[in-house]
């Protein structure tokens, strides 16, 4: 039997250890009043915002939360290098002309009391919708303070399709009362998810397959409709137990995070104890070619996000992400010899 060994990309599923568990996300989130979205992005979509007015952005996102919204209503704020918003900026664009303000937990760190207490005020004073985008740390322990939180779970865990809108303040039944979605019922990429476990762990050759159906499935949610999870989407999610998820995420994140301060390549924040990361993300100097390198190498590491060229002179920090950014995998399919061996991989760049 062949073990293909690779770290990183998709996420890969067995069916044997489909067995629901205690503390899983349902549980994680049933202090909120919420409802699973097929997408995160299905998630964005189905928040009640004012069309009539202008939406305030971070300038570093994800191209498909942008298109969520109308184009010639999103102004952008900006975003610190190292992912804090640049709250001056923020609060200089904030008046009665905002209906909405979407801002980001990105890899899994918080934004500091001081920022969301800012905006919850000033939101607060002109009558505005705050989106809390989560997907990056939805596992974080922190009090949501927007009107309405969204957070994409196929990010997590492997599962066909999943996000959530959740909220503290809003019965989410009362949100979208009068609105109609399908349920999602295309679940081939469960064949893909399936298939990728059987070629990493018993050596099936079928690595051309399952790639093909991740790259179909994902051009579907990018031209799909909102609609809910799917049943059997639902039914994985109660198969994982969240806390062992951020035991394993923190301690490969630290782990790691030590391995690399030897070859003075850090995170781009420090991780606080109540943040469970998405990734590690770092910063490094010709970024392409490093991760032509890890991919040579059986490494897949995800690029949080390529610069769509919208509004490039508003965002200047998306274009610098878009360029030095890296997210290193840490989740929690791997162990420490995992990061020994990404570790490993790495001073062998470094030392070329």
């Amino acid at each position: 039997m062949e073990n293909n060994r690779e770290i990183g990309s998709e996420f890969s599923l067995d069916s044997n250890c489909l067995n629901i568990k205690h503390n899983n996300l349902l549980e994680f989130l049933s202090g909120y009043s919420y409802t699973l979205f097929d997408s995160g992005r299905s998630a964005i979509k189905s928040v009640p915002i004012d069309r009539n007015k202008f939406v305030l952005l971070p300038e570093y996102l994800c191209e498909s939360v942008i298109k969520s919204f109308p184009a010639h209503k999103i102004i952008f704020y900006k975003i610190k290098s190292n992912f804090e918003i640049d709250l001056n900026d923020l609060m200089s664009k904030i008046n009665n002309k905002v209906g909405t303000i979407l801002f980001v937990n990105y890899f899994g760190y918080i934004q500091s009391e001081l920022i969301t207490n800012s905006i919850k005020l000033k939101a607060k004073r002109y009558g505005i919708t705050v989106i809390e985008d989560n997907t990056q740390s939805l596992l974080s322990k922190h009090s949501i303070v927007g009107d309405y939180a969204v957070a994409s779970i196929r990010k997590w865990i492997p599962i066909p399709n999943g996000g959530v809108l959740y909220s503290n303040k809003h019965n989410i039944k009362d949100t979208l009362s009068g609105r109609n979605f399908e349920n999602s019922i295309d679940n081939r990429k469960i064949n893909a998810l399936i298939l990728k476990h059987l070629f990493l762990n018993e050596g099936l050759d079928v690595n051309l397959e399952y790639r093909k159906i991740f790259a179909e499935c994902e051009e579907a949610f990018e031209n799909s409709n909102p609609k809910y999870i799917s049943d059997l989407s639902e039914f994985i999610i109660k198969c994982f137990d969240c806390d062992a998820i951020i035991e394993k995420r923190k301690q490969n994140y630290k782990i790691l995070e030590k391995l690399l301060f030897d070859l003075d390549i850090v995170p781009i924040r420090e991780l606080m104890d109540n943040e469970c990361p998405l990734v590690l993300p770092i910063r490094i100097k010709q970024r392409n070619s490093f991760k032509s390198y890890l991919m040579d190498n059986k490494v897949y590491c995800a690029v949080h996000w390529p610069f769509d060229g919208f509004k490039s002179d508003d965002r200047k920090m998306a274009i610098h992400n878009s360029e030095t950014l890296i997210s290193l995998p840490i989740d929690q399919r791997y162990n420490e010899e995992d990061m020994l061996y990404l570790a490993y991989i790495i001073k062998k760049y470094v030392g070329r």
